[in-house]
């Protein structure tokens, strides 16, 4: 098993020996940059870990003091900087065989999900509804299935950008009331546990999660290359927070 790179650890070391100033801190400062092993493609330390390798094998950046002290910061945490990047890239082709399977079901339940909450309920449907429920139970338990197939990472930080907007489609998709957004509300009706402020309001509604929907819609396309979504990261003392938007 290879050996974990602690690169929050390395980094500050790094900075530290810039910090220094003298000739052979700085040469012992760019020997470990230059020594530190690359994140894997694609993973969402390479998107975070990258910048800074370029960033401080340029003298402009590790001569400058006021940058590598706003750095250290950062990586300690104690700053309020917010990292973004916009993610528009064909990942299909660096897909495992069990990824591209559950890309492909997330298509179809988005699709499947597509045909409710216009408001236009018909009275087949209506009937139909535990068929319905069925229905979607059945493609709830494929993408679970293909999941489990999957190597489960240690960190967040250890999966791959695409593994990490599949992750967080599936769980928009997969939780969705059929039922209450076939019989009730017109609109889709979000399912699991979640929070509102709809105890402020009265009568009480249920959430609408059609925008949650055209947002995992606009994930998926981003990921083939034909949308776009924003990605943020912000490091906090003991974490690395990971958020899409």
């Amino acid at each position: 098993m290879p050996r974990r790179i602690h690169y929050r650890q390395r980094f500050l070391q790094i900075i530290a020996a810039f910090l220094e100033g003298a000739p052979s801190s700085i040469e012992h400062a760019l020997h470990a940059l230059n020594t530190l092993p690359r994140p894997g493609d694609y993973s969402l330390e390479s998107l975070v870990w990258s910048p800074f390798m370029a960033m401080l094998n340029d003298s402009v950046f590790y001569e400058s003091p006021e940058f590598l002290h706003e750095l250290q910061s950062q990586l300690l945490g104690t700053s309020r900087i917010i990292d973004r990047t916009y993610l528009n890239y064909d990942f299909r082709p660096e897909m495992t065989a069990d990824e591209n399977e559950w890309y492909l079901h997330l298509q179809s339940l988005l699709e499947f999900l597509s045909g409710f909450g216009s408001g236009n309920q018909s009275e087949a449907i209506e009937e139909a509804v535990e068929s319905v429920e069925e229905s979607y139970g059945r493609r709830k338990a494929a993408i679970a299935a293909v999941m489990s197939r999957l190597p489960q990472p240690e960190r967040i930080s250890d999966e791959s950008i695409y593994q990490f907007v599949l992750r967080e489609v599936t769980a928009i998709l997969t939780n969705i009331d059929v039922r209450l957004t076939v019989l009730r509300t017109g609109y889709l009706a979000p399912g699991g546990c979640y929070s509102d402020l709809s105890a402020y309001r009265h009568p009480r509604t249920a959430p609408d999660a059609s925008t949650s929907l055209t947002w995992a819609k606009t994930a998926l396309q981003a990921i083939a290359g034909s949308g776009w979504v924003l990605m943020s990261w912000q490091f906090r003392s003991d974490v690395l927070l990971f958020s899409l938007h």
